[in-house]
C-alpha cells in the first residue's frame, strides 16, 4: 500500500522559494566587491588587463563560489607569473590556477576580434 502524501502546505512550500531566492542573491557579487575586484584585475600591463577586466566584468558574477575564490587567488599572483601563464610560456604549478587561466583564455578566443 502507498504511504499517504504529506498534507500540502503553503507556507512551507513559499519559504523554500524565499530561501532559494536568497541563496541567489547572495550568490550573486555586491557592488562594492565588484568595484574591488575590477581595480585588483587592473595590472598596469596591458596584456593583462584585457585579458583580466573584462572577464571579472562579464565571466565572474556567473563563477561558482569555488571559481570566484580560485580568481581571487589568482590576483594576488606576481604580474611575471601571470604574464607567462597567459601568454602559453609556463603552466601555474597549482591546478587550479592552470584550469582557470585556461577559462580566461578560452574566453578570450571566443571573443570576435577588434579591427
Amino acid at each position: 500500500m502507498n504511504a499517504p502524501h504529506p498534507p500540502y502546505n503553503e507556507a512551507h512550500n513559499k519559504g523554500q522559494f524565499q530561501d532559494l531566492q536568497m541563496a541567489k542573491q547572495a550568490a550573486q557579487p555586491t557592488q562594492e566587491e565588484m568595484n574591488r575586484l575590477f581595480w585588483h584585475s587592473r595590472r598596469g600591463m596591458l596584456e593583462l588587463d584585457v585579458l583580466l577586466v573584462p572577464f571579472s566584468k562579464e565571466v565572474y558574477p556567473s563563477l561558482s563560489e569555488e571559481d570566484k575564490t580560485c580568481y581571487n587567488d589568482l590576483l594576488a599572483c606576481e604580474d611575471a607569473d601571470l604574464f607567462v601563464w597567459f601568454m602559453n610560456k609556463e603552466e601555474p604549478e597549482e591546478k587550479r590556477f592552470a584550469t582557470m587561466v585556461a577559462k580566461i583564455i578560452e574566453r578570450s578566443r571566443s571573443l570576435s576580434p577588434v579591427h
